[in-house]
């Protein structure tokens, strides 16, 4: 599902922004909600502000701990987190082919770069 959606994005011509995200397990939330309605162009830090800072002393590691805390929450974490870009991802390609729609209805082009329509990236090489 991921690819497909990628490779529509490569073969339309749109430009999504790039990411930059530095995590550590107990670093805290990604701030997703960073990613909307950045331009094309930019380059959007999403790492947490506690990265920057010491952990909370419950997430910190002693070498004494039987379930540190920090492990066992980053689970649920992990798996929020990449729930979370895959729905980011599908609204936003679905946002990108409503737009190329609208624009195709008006007889215009959409993002559109040197490529002949239809052809991939990939098919280029």
């Amino acid at each position: 599902m991921i690819t497909r959606r990628a490779q529509w994005r490569l073969d339309h011509g749109v430009a999504v922004p790039r990411v930059k995200c530095i995590v550590r397990f107990n670093g805290g939330i990604i701030p997703i909600w960073r990613l909307f309605g950045q331009p094309s162009e930019s380059l959007v830090d999403i790492s947490p502000d506690a990265i920057q800072r010491k952990p909370p002393k419950f997430l910190r590691f002693t070498g004494r701990e039987r379930f540190p805390v920090a492990i066992e929450l980053a689970r649920g974490l992990t798996l929020l987190t990449f729930l979370a870009l895959f729905a980011y991802d599908w609204m936003e390609t679905a946002r990108a082919k409503a737009a190329n729609l609208f624009h195709k209805g008006l007889g215009g082009t959409f993002g559109r770069t040197s490529r002949e329509p239809g052809v991939s990236a990939m098919e280029e090489k």
